[in-house]
């Protein structure tokens, strides 16, 4: 193998790293949920316990608000 198929083959295996690990990136399961829990009269309630469910995997995930 000559200096330059060298230098292209490992060229074109770097660009494949690189096109192929962003998708990867894109699996991460993270999320934020903002928001305000609140009573028929607006008012806020502290200490409320808040449920995310995802149904495709089964996953809980439960938290008090603050």
């Amino acid at each position: 193998m000559t200096r330059l198929t060298g230098t292209a083959l490992g060229g074109c295996v770097l660009l494949h790293l690189l096109v192929f690990a962003a998708p990867v990136a894109a699996q991460l399961d993270t999320a934020t949920v903002i928001g305000i829990v609140s009573d028929a009269q607006g008012a806020v309630i502290p200490g409320a316990t808040v449920t995310a469910v995802n149904k495709n995997s089964g996953f809980v995930r439960a938290t008090a608000t603050d």
